[in-house]
């Protein structure tokens, strides 16, 4: 592997296909096997951050893994991404996670108990930039719940992030797609222009590792490779070779590669692939 390449990995023990945690797995993520994939990892690239997802409270050697992550590379940078139901009683593990300096983004969904969250943060007032809220929002009713709930909120991070159950198109329609007045308004600068003609930089250097060892680029893509009898060399190479994700961009797929403002669009997401239509936007009706 190159050594200044950039990789972010996620270590997750549930999944979704959208906001990465919420599909069980069975099995426990092989502490030794993950040691030896972080090790080769941080030797040989340039990882800046590692996500680790899910149910966390359930992985009994959590504790064991960050010490050995810390211990390669202090100046690393930790998240963790948990559902609020999961974490809303777990003081003591919060400040834990919040006293080595980590970032913790807390995902709620419009039926959270806004008492307790109050309750949490404030409890944690002292450690607050250190906390984000993921807002997973699927109607305008989710959008107007969270905005009467959170509006006094201002010392932590807020992010609204839509979430495609299957149904709600019509909410994407008019909140996520793109119109062409939208469009010409995003004015990419030229370096831009060129990093999304040659790979996409939504997925480009980021590593997936699920609970029972495989590896992806992006999940909704195949597998390439699986941390028990793969390297990381080794998986970076098959994707840079054979992959569907890193190097994917917009001039490669319809009706996009046609379109007069394939140029400036943003990058494919994970939106196109939950909504299995490569165009979120108002200009081409086709896929």
């Amino acid at each position: 592997m190159h050594p200044t390449t950039n990789v972010k990995m996620l270590l997750i023990s549930r999944f979704n296909q959208d906001f990465n945690y919420s599909k069980s797995l069975d099995r426990k993520l092989f502490l030794d096997n993950l040691k030896i994939f972080l090790n080769s990892a941080l030797t040989s690239a340039n990882i800046f951050r590692i996500n680790i997802i899910g149910d966390i409270l359930n992985y009994p050697l959590l504790e064991t893994l960050i010490n050995f992550i810390r211990k390669n590379d202090d100046k690393l940078i930790i998240n963790y991404i948990v559902e609020f139901e999961i974490i809303k009683n777990r003081i003591t593990f919060i400040q834990q996670l919040l006293s080595k300096e980590a970032t913790i983004a807390i995902v709620l969904k419009s039926n959270f108990n806004s008492e307790n969250l109050i309750y949490l943060l404030n409890f944690f007032s002292k450690k607050i930039k250190q906390i984000e809220l993921q807002c997973i929002i699927e109607s305008e009713d989710d959008v107007k719940t969270f905005d009467e709930i959170l509006s006094d909120i201002s010392d932590c991070d807020l992010i609204y992030k839509p979430f495609f159950n299957g149904s709600n198109y019509s909410f994407f329609e008019k909140y996520v797609y793109l119109n062409e007045i939208d469009i010409k308004e995003l004015k990419p600068n030229a370096i831009d222009i060129i990093k999304c003609q040659q790979l996409n930089p939504l997925d480009f250097g980021k590593l997936t590792v699920l609970s029972n060892g495989d590896v992806y680029s992006n999940i909704y893509n195949p597998s390439i490779g699986n941390i028990l009898y793969d390297t990381v060399s080794d998986i970076v190479e098959k994707e840079l070779k054979e992959g569907e994700s890193w190097l994917k961009t917009r001039k490669e797929v319809n009706p996009c590669k046609s379109c007069v403002y394939e140029l400036v669009c943003p990058p494919i997401s994970k939106y196109e692939y939950a909504l299995n239509k490569n165009n979120l936007c108002a200009l081409n009706d086709t896929k």
